[in-house]
């Protein structure tokens, strides 16, 4: 599946060329990346971990990462530039 063209492939090509951490991969939005420079703002992550004092767990949660050096931007080679502008369209 990750052969193919789309959201595997896609997550798979931005695991191995950022060393991101997969809930942070899922949080990713676009305004995070800027083609044109070549980065990547890492700045959330995501989980489906229980919220101290909530019964329930639905879905997903979106959470700040723990420390200010979570916070940075990864360079991102041109490959993956070339492949996010075309998931992109």
């Amino acid at each position: 599946m990750a052969a193919f063209p789309g959201l595997y492939r896609m997550t798979i090509m931005f695991a191995i060329f950022t060393g991101a951490r997969i809930g942070e991969i899922m949080a990713i939005r676009w305004s995070d990346v800027d083609l044109d420079r070549g980065v990547v703002k890492i700045q959330r992550t995501v989980s489906t971990a229980r919220v101290k004092g909530e019964i329930t767990q639905d879905g997903h949660r979106w959470f700040d990462l723990k420390t200010r050096k979570g916070i940075r931007e990864i360079p991102i080679p041109s490959e993956l530039v070339l492949a996010l502008r075309a998931w992109k369209e």
